[in-house]
């Protein structure tokens, strides 16, 4: 079934690249505002709990938050660029469609641009400042936004229209 989606598109390699960009941007919104909502609770929960273990349980789970949705953010970046690679590889492009391709794509690095730019603007606000420094990989992602999407829509662009010579 799967297989019969996959076949039955052309052209979608661009669109699949912006899909993955605001899949992961919403992950990332996700993971940061969870974070600082952890934090501003985090004084009145220690405050209200009496057993010294559900502290203990709950500061452990508050120090190892930003790593784990890190090492998440991480699995799903690969993840779905592997998934743009496959579906790339297992879509039937047309040649034609290589210039309608680089047109979408001119399009999703534009929204690319504008999601760097807004993460920028957003996450260096002082109330996230704090945040959004212990998510180390997400900031490098979102910092070089604009480069690793050009990475990402090119090697889909390639597989894509380099298959035909694999197929003959």
């Amino acid at each position: 079934m799967i297989r019969n989606y996959i076949n039955s598109r052309k052209g979608n390699i661009v669109v699949e690249g912006a899909l993955f960009i605001i899949i992961i941007f919403v992950f990332l919104l996700i993971s940061v505002f969870g974070y600082k909502l952890l934090n501003d609770v985090s004084p009145d929960i220690k405050s209200e709990v009496t057993l010294n273990e559900s502290v203990q349980a709950y500061e452990e789970i508050e120090d190892r938050y930003p790593s784990v949705f890190s090492g998440l953010f991480v699995l799903l970046f690969l993840g779905f660029w592997g998934f743009v690679i496959v579906a790339a590889f297992m879509s039937t492009e047309h040649p034609m469609m290589f210039m309608f391709s680089i047109i979408l794509m001119i399009f999703v690095i534009i929204v690319s641009m504008l999601l760097g730019n807004f993460y920028e603007e957003f996450f260096t606000d002082t109330e996230y400042t704090g945040v959004t420094d212990d998510f180390t990989i997400p900031n490098f992602i979102f910092s070089n936004l604009l480069r690793i999407n050009l990475g990402i829509l090119f090697s889909g662009i390639l597989v894509a229209f380099a298959k035909s010579k694999y197929e003959q």
